[in-house]
Order: C-alpha cells, then structure tokens, then sequence
C-alpha cells in the first residue's frame, strides 16, 4: 500500500471498516485471553543447506509492508470495535530469534516453542496481531514459526502467505528488485462484505436457517461423555484425514448444488 493512501504525510496510521465476521470475533477474543488464544493460527517450515538469515528477516518485513493485515491493530473507540492500519513507515514486524540449547534435541525444543507461540494470546486492541520466530538449530538448519490471529487471516491466506514468502526470500537473496507495496486489500474486501447483495445473501441464508431449525429442540437430547462447562474453556484439537480424490469431488460437487456451504 502506498503512503499516498494516508491522509498526511508522516500519519503513523489510518483507519478501516471491521468486516461482519471480524466485529464478533473481535467481541469473543474480549472475554478472556483463551478465548483470544483459541484465533491463533501457525505455520512452519525448516530451512536447511545456506540459510541467508538477513535477507529472510528482510523478507518477513516486506511481507508485513505489503499486506496491510499484518499492520492492523482492533482498539474499542466510543464504546465499538475500529481497525487502525500502521503505516508501512511506522511499522516493525516483531521477530525473535532463539538458538537451539546444547543439551535440547531438535524436535522437542521446535514442538515445545511451538506450542508455546500458538497459546500465547496477542494484544488485539494494540498490536500487531503478527509475529515470527526464527529458531537457529545448527548453521545449515533454520526453522522459522509465523503466528498471526484469526482477525486478520486464515488457513487460505497461511498458504499464500507461504508463497509470498519465498517469492520475496528469492528476489532478495538474487538482487532482484522487490515488489512494491500493494494497493489497499482490507476496504475493497469490507466493501464488497458490506455491500447491499452481501447483505441480502446474509438475510436470507438466517431466514433459511431459522426456517428449518424452527422445530429443532432448545436441548439436545443425546448422551453425552461429559457435560459441557458453563463457561468455555477453549480447549480442542485438530483431528486430520484424507478424501479421495473421487469423494472430494462429490463433495464440492454437492455444497455447490446446495449454495450454503464451501469446502
């Protein structure tokens, strides 16, 4: 994004529109700091063979100077949610670095710090809701971790933002020029949320849902090993599985014929 889209030369910041989605999440992530932990989401990857550890930092810093997500913080103004953008001049990516102890083995200590990173909640009302940590195993070995919060990406974007990631790694380490900041992303996806057909496909889809949910029980009747709390504890697990190529087609074939559901 160019400063140009900041009202005044020098202005550390400028505001947005929180998406519908981003307004309840942003409400949830302030009841406790589980339940703000519970958005994290994490990638990693290990590097071996010549790791140019500055030009990969440099790398993660134009990443966060391209995607303005990475630059926005939630604060409460007047008693609602707001997005404030840092300008890409006033603004830091946080990356630490740790060596590998003597006497830890590889494995544990990257699994170790892993979970570490992914429970620990960020600042969501300061900033930023992005952070790196680059663990030094031995000089041909690097494994970096990026955190970044659910308000400003999710698994699809973990993805592209791995391959941005090399694209840049790349163009550094070979001088080639780097690409420019990109134009702003957040107001065009809010806009295109907020516009009137987004609007309509929500209400129709809640009529949809209270039609057929109309007759539904208040209280489930089936057994259950254990109760759920009174208050939500945040605690799960992410249970993997594989699909057929043959199955995953039926599957897409049937949520586009359904027009409710993605996969």
């Amino acid at each position: 994004m160019n400063s140009s889209s900041y009202s005044h030369v020098g202005e550390t910041h400028r505001s947005a529109s929180l998406t519908p989605d981003q307004q309840g999440l942003w409400f949830e992530c302030r009841t406790s700091n589980e339940a703000n932990a519970s958005y994290n989401l994490s990638m990693g990857l290990t590097l071996t063979g010549r790791v140019d550890l500055s030009a990969l930092k440099l790398a993660f810093q134009h990443l966060a100077l391209n995607n303005e997500s990475f630059r926005c913080s939630f604060p409460e103004i007047n008693g609602e949610a707001a997005c404030r953008i840092a300008s890409p001049e006033s603004f830091t990516l946080p990356i630490l670095e740790l060596d590998l102890p003597d006497n830890a083995s590889s494995e544990s200590y990257v699994e170790r710090v892993a979970a570490q990173e992914l429970s620990t909640p960020f600042n969501v009302s300061e900033g930023p809701l992005a952070r790196v940590t680059l663990l030094k195993e031995r000089a041909c070995r690097v494994t970096f971790l990026i955190t970044l919060h659910h308000l400003i990406s999710d698994g699809r974007s973990m993805a592209l933002i791995g391959n941005e990631l090399a694209s840049l790694y790349t163009s550094i380490v070979q001088g080639e020029e780097v690409p420019r900041p990109k134009p702003s992303q957040l107001d065009s996806t809010t806009s295109l949320q907020q516009a009137p057909e987004a609007q309509a496909k929500r209400t129709t889809d809640a009529e949809y849902w209270q039609e057929e949910l109309q007759d539904a029980p208040s209280v489930t009747e089936l057994p259950w090993d254990h109760a759920s709390p009174v208050t939500s504890k945040h605690l799960g697990d992410q249970v993997g599985f594989h699909f057929e190529e043959a199955e995953t087609s039926a599957l897409r074939s049937l949520a586009k014929d359904q027009e409710r559901f993605s996969i």
